[in-house]
């Protein structure tokens, strides 16, 4: 960990996966006389959560720690959520659950227990278009080779979809227990934790009396409070910035396709074809499996971002659902999501932003007596 100049922050804030954050008014606030307005504190971190990330906390005087200790404890809180949630650390509550027997229990700790629950419910939410028990699929795809001949064999796939489904879970309250019907079910939370990372550190920071800050990690971002800083702008008459921008990356070019006034305490996820992806004959794969055909996508929605007030948990959960449910389905889906909103890039480079909540129709049309 080390800390970095603006300049460098600027430069790690482009896209790394998916969304990236140019902070509107970056530059330190100064006042008329050229004065500090106020302290910001960065720092790079990783690897974690499989990737990279960053922090920008503007410092105040209300906080209970300085900004580089509170920093600390929210690395911490992410790194102990990586401990519990990876499937690659043999001693991960994850992987615990992956090598139990079928009707073995295994007693979890209560941020995975939380995590799981979650998990379950976008499951339930998309009638299984959202799965994270589909770690035997996963395991067909060389997704470090982004040039393969063929997909995998029908098969293959089919005996991986017999030993998947989130639904071959149970779950014991009573003490947090996890027991799998199968024992070859294996779960990766790689749609949901990074998200949930995210969440833990804002939450450390905010009990540590920060108001205003931003973190990302790999593409995964949750803003604090607004960017408190003054605009060059406006600064001689002292108007405050208000939100934060956030810009989308072009899936198919360089650049960006989208910039969006964020306001302040918003999460942000975008699932795509960015990064992890492998192409056949040309054709362009995902990443993101469909849990219901055991296939990779391709077309359709090539990128969602979703801007929530909730929690980056929520965002990176209906992320990856949208990506696979389409378009018509993911209205319904955030009918049940207040004050969200989702941008999507479909595969012909066509744009669509969906707002979610219940649409309410006005009295004269819904017929209201």
């Amino acid at each position: 960990m080390q800390s970095f100049t603006k300049n460098k922050l600027l430069r790690l804030m482009l896209p790394l996966l998916t969304a990236l954050v140019i902070l509107f008014a970056l530059k330190q606030s100064r006042s008329v006389d050229g004065s500090s307005e106020q302290d910001e504190f960065h720092e790079e971190f990783g690897p974690v959560m499989g990737t990279s990330g960053e922090v920008l906390i503007f410092s105040s005087k209300t906080q209970k720690i300085p900004s580089s200790e509170a920093f600390t404890q929210a690395y911490a809180a992410i790194k102990h959520v990586e401990s519990l949630l990876s499937r690659f650390n043999p001693g991960s509550d994850i992987s615990k659950i992956n090598h139990s027997a079928a009707g073995e229990k295994v007693q979890v700790d209560p941020i995975t227990w939380q995590v799981l629950l979650e998990a379950r419910r976008f499951y339930q939410l998309t009638a299984g278009a959202f799965d994270p028990a589909i770690g035997s699929l996963i395991s067909l795809y060389p997704w470090k080779n982004k040039e393969f001949e063929a997909l995998p064999e029908p098969e293959a796939v089919a005996e991986a979809l017999k030993h998947s489904g989130f639904a071959k879970l149970d779950f014991i309250r009573d003490g947090m227990y996890v027991s799998k019907r199968d024992s070859e079910l294996q779960l990766d939370l790689g749609a949901i934790a990074k998200g949930f990372g995210v969440s833990a550190m804002a939450n450390s920071l905010r009990k540590n009396g920060v108001t205003s800050a931003v973190i990302n990690i790999g593409g995964e971002i949750e803003f604090i409070g607004t960017p408190k800083l003054k605009s060059s702008i406006k600064q001689t008459i002292g108007s405050p910035t208000t939100h934060w921008e956030t810009k989308i990356k072009n899936p198919r070019g360089d650049g960006e396709i989208l910039s969006l006034v964020t306001p302040a305490d918003r999460a942000v996820a975008t699932s795509g074809d960015y990064e992890k992806y492998f192409t056949i004959n040309g054709k362009k794969y995902s990443h993101i499996i469909n849990p219901l055909t055991g296939y990779p996508l391709s077309g359709g929605i090539i990128s969602a971002t979703v801007i929530t007030s909730r929690s980056c948990t929520i965002a990176d959960g209906l992320a990856t659902s949208i990506s696979v449910i389409g378009v018509d389905k993911a209205r319904k889906l955030l009918e049940l999501f207040p004050d969200t909103t989702a941008y999507l890039i479909l595969a012909d480079m066509s744009k669509l932003t969906l707002e979610g909540g219940m649409q309410v129709q006005p009295e004269d049309e819904a017929g209201a007596k």
